[in-house]
């Protein structure tokens, strides 16, 4: 029998927690006539994160399926349906040479003051550069993650405090002491370092790719 392995997460937020990570979408003066009204909110999600309504809306699944009366998100047959199409196009052998181009800088004009990073302008350029040569380009721009205004309460996110690893061990282990709200565009993790000084991270994905000239890059602040 498979184990199945867990503890990777961090718990879900108490109440409190919750109320205070919700409400701080809502710091703008322009809010305070409709605090009744943000309370309400803030009560129906609640109900939604304690109850784990991950899949609101569904529908059954239909012919096709294994069993077509399960309860299938009507997020992931959309998502499902868009994979298929562009299944269908990366298959077509009558089709253009496609390539996928990753932005892996962490930032933009619009998270930093300043102009485009150094690695978006060298992908447009190798954008270009593939285009020339007759082959249809798509570009992921991952820098969007941090940039993309979130809506109010949209998430609900937690910073986890971690226990420095054991000596020699994997520097992504480590016992949750602690969450701390945080805004959705706070993407980075904050850790205990191994004399217990407070260490923040960007992700593993951020770390090991983007230019120099971006912020944050698998540096510790």
């Amino acid at each position: 029998m498979t184990t199945v392995r867990k503890g990777q997460a961090p718990p879900k937020l108490d109440r409190e927690a919750f109320g205070a990570r919700f409400r701080e979408s809502f710091q703008d003066p322009a809010f305070d006539p409709a605090q009744d009204a943000i309370a309400r909110l803030e009560a129906i999600a609640w109900t939604a994160y304690e109850e784990g309504r991950k899949a609101p809306r569904t529908r059954k699944a239909g012919a096709g399926y294994a069993d077509p009366d399960y309860d299938l998100s009507v997020d992931w047959i959309a998502a499902r349906e868009r994979i298929r199409s562009a299944l269908a196009v990366q298959r077509d052998p009558a089709g253009a040479t496609r390539v996928l181009l990753v932005v892996a800088a962490a930032r933009n004009d619009g998270t930093c003051p300043g102009e485009i990073s150094k690695t978006y302008r060298l992908a447009s350029i190798a954008r270009g550069v593939i285009e020339d040569a007759g082959a249809s380009c798509d570009m992921l721009d991952l820098s969007l993650l941090v940039s993309e205004p979130s809506p109010p309460a949209a998430s609900v996110r937690t910073t986890a405090i971690l226990s420095a690893p054991p000596s020699g061990g994997n520097t992504d282990s480590g016992e949750v002491i602690e969450r701390r709200p945080c805004r959705p565009s706070a993407r980075r993790l904050t850790r205990l370092g191994p004399v217990g000084r407070l260490q923040r991270w960007t992700p593993r994905a951020v770390r090991r790719s983007g230019s120099a000239d971006d912020h944050g890059r698998g540096r510790r602040l």
